[in-house]
């Protein structure tokens, strides 16, 4: 996939200069096999990486909107990842730290800030748990798929780019996947 990739980009392996990853949170075996195979990439052709948070990518994607963006990612067993951000002319604010929570939980965040403030809920999570949302938060709260806006991949390209840019390489012996709770096997293995 990724010989055909460059090969659709016109690109040849010998100007690849750095890799982009998303370190999640996401699905373990997902994290685990994407995280891997970028470092083992940048081993071999000796170029830099840099991980960037899913939910972060996500919320980047967004445009033509000012106010709250809360990226809402399925995390199965009737949870969430989720984020809370402010997006202004300026920028993106971090207002929350990437969490795993109930979507019900998620949804009284936003609704406890108390300011009245639109908030647009992006991704897979979000269309869910649409019916929730309206519920709750009625003509404030906006779920969507995202459809509209560009992919998440792109948006961990755009993010990795500016990195790069400031210098901000990852140590490829730390860069781990972002896991927000334990796996299936470390629970079992507790028990």
């Amino acid at each position: 996939m990724i010989d055909a990739l460059l090969n659709k980009a016109g690109l040849p392996l010998s100007e690849v200069t750095a890799l982009a990853v998303s370190i999640g949170p996401g699905s373990f075996t997902g994290l685990r096999i994407g995280l891997s195979t970028v470092k083992g990439l940048a081993y071999g052709w000796k170029i830099p990486v840099v991980g960037i948070p899913t939910l972060l990518a996500v919320a980047v994607r967004v445009t033509g909107w000012d106010g709250l963006i809360c990226p809402l990612l399925d995390a199965r067993k009737k949870e969430v990842y989720a984020a809370l951000f402010r997006k202004k002319r300026q920028g993106l604010e971090q207002l929350t730290q990437d969490l795993v929570a109930t979507p019900e939980a998620v949804v009284q965040k936003v609704e406890s800030l108390g300011n009245r403030e639109r908030c647009l809920f992006i991704g897979d999570g979000a269309q869910a748990y649409a019916n929730l949302i309206t519920a709750t938060l009625g003509n404030r709260g906006f779920p969507t798929l995202g459809e509209i806006y560009p992919s998440t991949a792109c948006a961990v390209a755009q993010l990795g780019e500016e990195r790069l840019n400031r210098q901000e390489c990852d140590s490829l012996g730390s860069l781990v996947p972002l896991y927000l709770r334990p796996s299936e096997a470390e629970l079992k293995k507790r028990l």
